[in-house]
């Protein structure tokens, strides 16, 4: 399992010296259409849900944060609340939201772990059926040699977070095509660095009642 505590306290340093503001404007792309509950997977230091908390204070956050130093660094931005619950595993309990937010967690799972999240969830979701996803797609990138540059920046940015914090996976699954497999639908995307980083909102139709 991987272990943030040496780069928990340090995340924000690294993210903004390589990506500046990028990933931030990709995690809140969607800030004023969010709906009313969420379910955030991966949350991290919990800079989405400040932002959330921060424009929306009536919005409630389901935060599920496995790794215990990420989690300290959230609850510092997003302290518990009656609308804030903090979590280190999967929810267990019977409850429906509205949305379900993968930002930037998506590469931390294999295609077959990343396949069986979104089946869990599926059931968890309102009628509206809406997952946002914010992450890297370099195969997105037009333009040949940036394209290229794109990928190696994966590569590297997989090999500092095995070293550390002994992040296994090395390699970006194929999210797109597993929620297409799934029934998802891309709506609308938020792009940045010519595609490369991107936040994009899928949508699946409820099935209809009789």
């Amino acid at each position: 399992m991987a272990d943030y505590s040496r780069l928990a306290p340090l995340y924000l340093c690294f993210e903004r010296l390589i990506y500046r503001q990028a990933l931030q404007r990709c995690r809140t792309a969607f800030l004023t259409e969010l709906p009313a509950s969420l379910l955030v997977i991966g949350e991290g230091d919990g800079r989405f849900s400040e932002a959330v908390r921060k424009a929306y204070p009536k919005t409630k956050l389901t935060l599920v944060e496995p790794d215990a130093a990420m989690r300290e660094e959230g609850m510092k931005r997003s302290p518990e609340s009656e609308k804030v619950r903090w979590l280190s595993e999967f929810p267990k309990e019977p409850h429906i939201y509205d949305a379900l937010i993968l930002n930037f967690v998506a590469d931390c799972h294999e295609p077959e772990e990343l396949k069986k999240l979104l089946q869990r969830t599926s059931p968890l979701l309102s009628h509206q059926k809406i997952v946002i996803v914010g992450d890297f797609f370099p195969e997105e990138v037009s333009n040949a040699p940036l394209r290229f540059m794109a990928r190696a920046l994966v590569k590297v940015m997989y090999l500092f977070f095995r070293l550390s914090a002994a992040v296994r996976v090395q390699q970006l699954p194929p999210t797109q095509a597993l929620l297409k497999e799934l029934g998802w639908t891309c709506s609308r995307t938020h792009s940045q660095w010519r595609g490369f980083i991107q936040a994009q909102w899928w949508e699946k139709k409820a099935p209809a009642t009789q």
